[in-house]
């Protein structure tokens, strides 16, 4: 059995929440930390109540501008009407479960690190947004171990 990757990881644990991974802005570890940092900064903007949608139009993707707008419109047309603190929730759980499942150590710490940042983008712990993402959500249970993983990074 071929060993899984933290992109595969990532995207299996997104499909397990029924959420859209487009490749071209979660393909590897560096996008995808871009991309849900940019997202996870984008809720201080907008709002945890607001929309996958509104939160797309405000945030910069991080991918070229082709491969983003396709993606964007993928996600959006799949999730548009979510809130975006679900999805941007469901991102970063799941890349800290792909992260555990995964990495070496030497790519683990760039985790925590970006933890530590997006903590900053959110104005709250990880761990604590995630707790709210899951207790308000059932569909977000694939992301339930990442409130633990989050906890012991911080």
């Amino acid at each position: 059995m071929a060993e899984v990757t933290f992109s595969q990881a990532f995207k299996d644990n997104m499909n397990a929440m029924g959420l859209p991974v487009p490749t071209t802005i979660y393909g590897t570890l560096a996008t995808t930390l871009g991309t849900v940092g940019a997202l996870a900064g984008g809720i201080a903007k907008v709002g945890a109540s607001a929309t996958v949608a509104e939160l797309f139009l405000t945030v910069p993707v991080a991918a070229g501008a082709t491969a983003s707008a396709a993606a964007v419109a993928e996600i959006v047309a799949a999730c548009g009407a979510v809130a975006a603190s679900f999805y941007v929730g469901a991102c970063i759980g799941s890349v800290l479960v792909a992260a555990y499942e995964t990495l070496d150590v030497y790519d683990l710490m760039k985790v925590v690190a970006w933890v530590r940042e997006v903590s900053g983008y959110l104005e709250e712990s990880v761990d604590h947004f995630l707790e709210l993402i899951v207790s308000s959500n059932g569909r977000a249970s694939p992301i339930r171990p990442s409130i633990v993983l989050a906890k012991k990074l911080a």
